[in-house]
């Protein structure tokens, strides 16, 4: 593999990639931790709950229950066990995190239903007709669902609409 090395950040990239610095669209190409607006927006919460909040909802896989140990939640979010410990205490006291023991295994977290995300969950379809059409179909019926854009709003305004 053709690599190149970029001295402002001593990575090793591979050839193709874009420069240090370069604008790059990330969209759909990284592995990304995933907040809703009303866990981010929390004061009451640190920083450091919000973003745990998030890595428990990515590694809660099909069934809901997040089996990693403290440690392994600590490297995803680059924290020591204690403070993940500790921002665990913090969410299961705001009523969004349920932590169950299991003898001589890590513990069982699964993030709970709250007040503050009716209606912001949007279920989708188990199998939408898009995905059994064609290319062609599909661009056709996601430009039909596609709303006209009323320009930028605050987001002042959008929780207050």
């Amino acid at each position: 593999m053709n690599t190149r090395n970029d001295t402002r950040s001593n990575a090793t990239l591979p050839a193709g990639s874009p420069s240090v610095g370069q604008p790059f669209n990330f969209s759909h190409v990284l592995d990304c931790v995933l907040i809703p607006r009303t866990i981010a927006c929390d004061r009451a919460l640190l920083p450091g709950a919000r973003l745990l909040w998030g890595a428990l909802r990515q590694r809660s896989y099909r069934d809901g229950r997040c089996t990693c140990s403290d440690q392994q939640l600590g490297d995803e979010v680059a924290v020591n066990a204690w403070a993940i410990r500790k921002y665990l205490r913090q969410l299961r006291k705001a009523g969004l995190v349920q932590v169950t023991p299991r003898a001589g295994k890590t513990p069982v977290r699964e993030l709970l239903w709250h007040p503050r995300f009716a209606g912001l969950v949007q279920r989708l379809p188990a199998r939408p007709e898009v995905w059994s059409s064609s290319p062609a179909q599909a661009r056709q019926t996601q430009s039909a669902r596609v709303k006209p854009h009323r320009g930028l709003r605050s987001a002042r305004d959008l929780l207050h609409s």
